[in-house]
């Protein structure tokens, strides 16, 4: 199939750039049984899926209602990551769907940040970029072959979910994420090769920054939690990327700020959907937005419940630790840490018996059950 077609092309970003090759044919699976179980052809799977993000199609609906930030409280939800190469970054309306160039905005990379922004200010720029994006491609949806790099509207949005065509500073697809859990030893180590290299040298790309290439954000960033608490935010929340088959907690008591990574959709590799039977309901509980515990609750993928509770994230001040947090008989203080060879405290499980622990590099995971002692 060397044929460049709508219908090859579509099936080869859905394999290669999202890693969702059924979803073709999900779709025309869908299509059939909501217009009475008829045949559908590859070409109205394709172009149902244009329909879906032009003006009026149900994503771009949804696109129109969406966020890019939000905050809720002391509490700030985004896909990827909050570090030191995203904080209060925001592209250019020009930027291009390409690899990095030296003459972007968000050239050179560099991990002293934009801090001197307000994170509100910050969220309500970025969320002001998607519709600004949205209304570009409602002027110009198409390619324009009189340029040489063909340009089109809204092209900034998909750079934005790309590290590379922003130099590593995507709030969207950045992640903190490595073997099941927000840190390992490894991811470190490569983090560090990478910008020894930037450093070092002035031949580098900006696919240095790429999810292929190993690099993930740093979930223990000191200067990056500072900025957050000094603006009132005591956790993030995020998706990108996948955690095995239970959400992965960085604890405040590292520096003051929760990790919540919430991405199970690789429960189980083995199933058709890759999450088989696991269900992950994470909870964020508490009398008031900006005084939440996160609950934990699910099914691991071999079917076991699991359960954890999480002491509150300290207050705003400027150097605390959850020491300094109200303590509840239900919070488990080992939760979200690790132990000296990098066994993460996932969860409670075994009817409160024993943890879930985690660790792994990669896309690698490995489980174990250890005691709960008081």
């Amino acid at each position: 199939d060397n044929e460049d077609t709508c219908v090859t092309r579509l099936k080869w970003i859905l394999k290669h750039t999202l890693g969702c090759d059924k979803t073709f044919e999900f779709r025309r699976q869908e299509l059939s049984e909501l217009n009475g179980k008829i045949k559908i052809t590859d070409d109205q799977v394709v172009d149902s899926m244009i329909q879906q993000v032009l003006p009026g199609g149900e994503l771009r609906n949804y696109m129109e209602h969406a966020q890019v930030a939000v905050r809720l409280g002391s509490t700030l939800f985004v896909h990827g990551a909050v570090d030191a190469l995203s904080a209060g970054y925001v592209p250019s309306l020009d930027t291009h769907f390409f690899r990095g160039q030296r003459q972007d905005l968000a050239f050179p990379p560099s991990r002293k940040f934009y801090k001197e922004i307000n994170v509100d200010d910050w969220i309500s720029a970025l969320n002001q970029f998607l519709k600004d994006g949205l209304a570009d491609h409602t002027q110009r949806p198409y390619f324009d072959d009189k340029i040489q790099l063909q340009r089109r509207g809204g092209e900034c949005l998909m750079a934005l979910q790309n590290r590379c065509a922003v130099w590593g500073r995507s709030v969207v697809s950045n992640c903190y994420a490595d073997g099941g859990n927000p840190h390992s030893p490894a991811a470190k180590k490569w983090r560090e090769k990478c910008w020894q290299d930037i450093h070092s040298s002035d031949n580098y790309e900006s696919t240095i920054f790429e999810a292929s290439s190993g690099y993930t954000s740093d979930a223990f960033d000191a200067d990056v939690a500072k900025w957050l608490r000094q603006n009132g935010i005591h956790r993030v929340v995020v998706g990108h990327r996948p955690v095995g088959d239970s959400p992965s907690v960085l604890s405040s008591c590292y520096h003051g700020v929760e990790i919540l990574t919430c991405d199970t959709s690789f429960s189980d590799v083995s199933a058709d959907d890759n999450r088989g039977c696991a269900v992950a309901a994470p909870l964020l509980v508490g009398p008031s937005l900006t005084k939440l515990r996160t609950v934990l609750s699910g099914i691991l993928h071999d079917g076991r419940p699991y359960t954890g509770t999480f002491p509150l994230p300290p207050s705003c001040a400027e150097d605390t630790t959850t020491a300094d947090a109200d303590i509840d008989e239900d919070d488990d203080l080992l939760l979200g840490t690790h132990d000296g060879d990098y066994w993460w405290f996932k969860a409670v499980i075994n009817n409160g018996e024993s943890y879930l622990q985690c660790r792994g590099q990669g896309r690698s995971v490995q489980y174990r059950d250890v005691p709960r002692t008081k």
